[in-house]
């Protein structure tokens, strides 16, 4: 099995701090061997993935989930961590972002923009929407800060370069990968479109032709009558 040594090296070398989010953990097939393709890299380092306990609190939840596929996930994804707690550290977020709630993704992104000033982080993440709002961080212009590094994890393991940081996104990365499956699309609600001129003009012209056409017929012989007078 092949993978992007280089890149990842690079990455874990290049950012001071590693993060990981919920989905990317729960993706069990390439989450297990992303581990065994980073590890040497992190402990050569001395290296390791910081998991939001906001993260953690969500692994839990999960673990209680009526889905039995969520369930299981999220107990395999924690036990993951727990045998590989030398390349893991479960870091405590004192924020209050999301106003209470337990979602993940708005603190990890509040956390991210408060370290940015002073450190240089990546974000392993296989949500789209998640790397691309964390990426974004990088046009911000009213502060100095540091570079914001995001991935996501491939299906052997590998750490790829997000579509959001290509100049010409190459469409490979998935919208949403979770639980081990990738989430369909959201429906889009159909756009309303400019009617043609046919729809927009063709009935009421035809219903005014038509009655047109009625009226001479019904009053032919008055027209006719009418115009014998001028001859």
């Amino acid at each position: 099995m092949t993978t992007n040594l280089d890149y990842i090296t690079k990455q874990i070398q290049n950012n001071q701090i590693i993060w990981i989010d919920t989905c990317t953990m729960m993706y069990i097939q390439r989450f297990e061997l992303f581990i065994k393709n980073v590890r040497p890299v992190l402990l050569e380092s001395n290296k390791k993935i910081q998991i939001p306990d906001c993260v953690m609190a969500e692994l839990a939840k999960h673990q209680l989930s009526s889905d039995e596929y969520k369930q299981t996930s999220a107990i395999e994804a924690l036990n993951l961590v727990k045998t590989n707690n030398d390349i893991f550290k479960v870091e405590r977020l004192n924020n209050d972002a999301s106003n209470g709630e337990n979602f993940a993704d708005p603190k990890i992104l509040t956390v991210i923009l408060e370290k940015r000033r002073n450190i240089p982080q990546l974000l392993i993440s296989n949500d789209q929407r998640l790397t691309s709002d964390a990426y974004k961080f990088n046009d911000i212009e009213s502060f100095y800060g540091n570079k914001v590094s995001v991935c996501y994890i491939g299906a052997n393991g590998d750490m790829n370069m997000c579509d959001c940081v290509k100049s010409k996104p190459t469409k490979e990365q998935p919208e949403i990968i979770y639980k081990d499956r990738i989430i369909e699309k959201e429906a889009v609600k159909e756009i309303p479109r400019d009617k043609t001129f046919i729809e927009s003009y063709g009935l009421p012209i035809g219903i005014t032709v038509g009655g047109l056409g009625a009226c001479i017929l019904c009053n032919w012989k008055k027209i006719v009558k009418f115009g014998k007078s001028f001859a």
